[in-house]
């Protein structure tokens, strides 16, 4: 790329800005929450949204349901291509137009789902995670415009937040509209808001639910509690079995990986505990460095806990209770093996 077509694409870029908040605030007023129902008709909208959107900078876009491994009606998804010449190589630009729930508004400073400049910034449920992809995709098509030297294919999907069920039968049932020489994933984040960074290698996800069953019926706990630990105590104590004294998970099978490329430099703890608002007395788990720890090394988290609520609670030894922990995984590491090596560390 020449110095002069680099400053003709940054003015272009700059030029097309407003365009491309305005997309993003669009966006997030659509309140596309997946666990709200992916099947759901405001997942739809927010799904031809996004194909409407891509095809008014040259994509050939449109909305196509996924079906789940069990057949029934899984996602609205989008996908789209671009052929400029048939000999030129293919990228395939992926994003996904779901957005996580907002379980406490009070916690904002603005309404979650109004999009709100502050300073340099833009708040809303989305406009990041993974709005910004698809803003970052549009924002890219229209600068290059007949300067495009690739064919585009693009997939936007519509459960990433609700962890893909149906991903799978859905390149399955659409090969052609994947096939592709390089992938572009618009969903990771910058080193800093200073340093643009290019995310080459990921953590990978996998889910474990983990059933505890101590009695075939609730007992009285001042008539047998000692002896019988119940359900939730026991399900701490192994989830709290997974880890060693410093915080570090210790499963056997379950692999760790060290830092490369630009991971090598750390990333800077008071700014991890800011972003990530950290209370002032909590230690950081684990040891090495924060970027092996949040971007090489596996970790798992209880995502979910069935116990009975504080309110309403009565003296009883729980009898049986479900978790499910997501584990995320070394990059080098494929997810079904350390699925099977946690499942059976719990066993």
């Amino acid at each position: 790329m020449t110095a002069v077509f680099s400053d003709e694409l940054r003015a272009r870029v700059e030029a097309d800005f407003g365009r491309v908040v305005d997309l993003l605030g669009r966006k997030v007023a659509l309140k596309s929450i997946s666990a709200e129902g992916i099947t759901a008709e405001h997942m739809k909208r927010s799904a031809e949204f996004v194909a409407d959107e891509l095809r008014q900078v040259g994509i050939d876009a449109k909305v196509v349901q996924s079906r789940n491994p069990d057949g029934t009606p899984g996602a609205w998804e989008v996908i789209g291509s671009k052929s400029v010449d048939p000999q030129a190589p293919t990228v395939l630009l992926y994003a996904h137009h779901d957005v996580q729930p907002v379980p406490d508004p009070s916690a904002w400073d603005t309404d979650p789902f109004v999009a709100t400049e502050v300073g340099t910034r833009l708040y809303g449920r989305g406009s990041a995670d993974d709005g910004g992809g698809i803003a970052i995709h549009s924002g890219a098509m229209k600068a290059l415009g007949d300067d495009l030297k690739v064919n585009i294919k693009v997939f936007v999907e519509g459960e990433e937040e609700m962890g893909s069920p149906s991903f799978i039968p859905f390149i399955e049932d659409h090969r052609d509209e994947f096939a592709s020489d390089v992938i572009v994933v618009a969903d990771s984040g910058n080193w800093s808001a200073e340093i643009p960074s290019l995310t080459t290698s990921l953590r990978g996800n996998t889910c474990v639910d983990v059933n505890v069953k101590v009695l075939h019926h609730p007992v009285h706990s001042g008539q047998y509690g000692g002896p019988i630990l119940d359900a939730n105590t026991l399900a701490a104590m192994l989830i709290a079995s997974m880890y060693d004294a410093n915080g570090d998970l210790a499963v056997p099978g379950v692999a760790a990986q060290e830092p490369v490329g630009g991971l090598q430099r750390d990333l800077d703890e008071a700014t991890v505990r800011e972003d990530a608002g950290i209370v002032d007395s909590y230690r950081l788990a684990g040891t090495g460095s924060l970027a092996s720890r949040l971007w090489t090394k596996p970790s798992v988290t209880v995502i979910g806990f069935d116990a009975h609520p504080v309110e309403g609670s009565f003296n009883v030894v729980s009898p049986e209770t479900t978790f499910r922990l997501s584990l995320r995984t070394a990059p080098s590491q494929h997810p079904q093996e350390a699925q099977d090596a946690l499942a059976a560390f719990l066993q």
